[in-house]
């Protein structure tokens, strides 16, 4: 997905994909003027639930001492509230939060954050009692293999 977005030049954002910068100078008056960003929004949004579900397993079998820290993870209220709207009240009745590690595969359409390969985050997954949303059976199984995406991809720190 595409987006255009227009800012100050001095507000603070975080830049990814291309972007372009334009300011003008006339006389010793430097103006600062708009600058458009096209980029790629690769952060808060959902993510493949089957790809997901390795970067969790990953995390349970790995030794926590050894992996890179990650102090906190943002996520923007809108989209966060955008994906929660989206999926069918019926299908789940609490959200956990699921330690994973980054894998290339989850990875690999944003290739801007290869650089997070490794790293830990956390998933969003919603849930129906202790199974995984979706159309399941009593069992918690799938009826048709489809479960509700996790919500991921905030901004890690550091």
């Amino acid at each position: 997905m595409k987006t255009k977005l227009t800012t100050d030049l001095d507000a603070p954002t975080i830049l990814t994909g291309s972007q372009y910068i334009k300011s003008k100078t006339e006389g010793n008056n430097k103006q600062q003027e708009k600058r458009l960003l096209t980029t790629k929004i690769m952060f808060d949004e959902p993510v493949n639930f089957t790809l997901a579900k390795v970067c969790v397993e990953l995390y349970e079998k790995a030794d926590i001492h050894t992996l890179p820290r990650t102090n906190s993870i943002i996520f923007k209220r809108h989209e966060l509230v955008k994906w929660i709207n989206q999926i069918e009240v019926e299908d789940y009745d609490n959200l956990r939060v699921c330690m994973g590690i980054y894998t290339a595969e989850i990875l690999k359409d944003h290739p801007e954050l290869g650089h997070l390969l490794n790293r830990v985050s956390v998933f969003l997954f919603p849930f129906k009692g202790d199974a995984h949303a979706g159309n399941v059976t009593a069992n918690g199984n799938s009826k048709d293999g489809k479960y509700v995406d996790p919500f991921n991809m905030g901004e890690l720190h550091p």
